[in-house]
């Protein structure tokens, strides 16, 4: 009973959101050790797809990457039931016309309907600046603004945003990784900081 008490703690779900073609499942491509720049070949996904992942310090994280259409978002709350420990919002940061559509679906993750807050509530969320290396990708300050994150700094997520890009630099992909699951530890143990 304590063995697999331990073995639950050591696991955590993680929820990879955002628009499409914003560069989601090359980003879990990344975080399952794909180095080998094989990403762009990764097909759009329709619906979702389930991986778990080995990270540092013996943790195991369910990731569930789901789609982005449009036609998906709205079947995203569905995915909140039981408890979900992170959502990692990708945002393409070169596609600066759809930064306001990113920031309303955030919003609706976030700050949705009681029903979705259940499920992600107190949930760590990462937002990861993708396509850093596109020549139009916009500063992670522009980006913050754009999304006018300081409107969700009340909520009861521990929220963070960092740059990456999937195609070129996998150790920025693997440093949000890194942040969920130092976040997610030190949620499950706050005596640990």
């Amino acid at each position: 009973i304590i063995r697999k008490h331990r073995m639950k703690e050591k696991n955590m779900r993680i929820l990879i959101l955002g628009l499409d073609n914003a560069g989601k499942s090359s980003i879990v491509a990344r975080w399952l050790g794909d180095d080998q720049g094989s990403i762009d070949m990764i097909a759009p996904t329709f619906g979702f797809e389930i991986h778990d992942i080995q990270c540092q310090e013996g943790y195991t994280a369910t990731v569930w990457d789901i789609g982005g259409q449009e036609s998906i978002r709205p079947f995203w709350r569905s995915y909140y039931e039981g408890e979900t420990d992170a959502v990692c919002f990708v945002i393409d940061s070169a596609d600066i016309d759809r930064i306001a559509e990113a920031r309303r679906e955030l919003e609706k993750v976030l700050m949705g309907t009681e029903e979705t807050r259940q499920g992600s509530r107190g949930a760590s969320v990462l937002i990861m600046a993708n396509k850093q290396d596109l020549k139009d990708a916009h500063c992670i300050d522009e980006i913050k603004e754009r999304l006018d994150l300081d409107l969700f700094s009340s909520t009861e997520h521990d929220m963070h945003i960092m740059p990456c890009s999937a195609m070129h630099d996998a150790a920025s992909c693997r440093q949000g990784l890194s942040w969920i699951v130092e976040s997610v530890r030190r949620k499950r143990s706050p005596g640990a900081m």
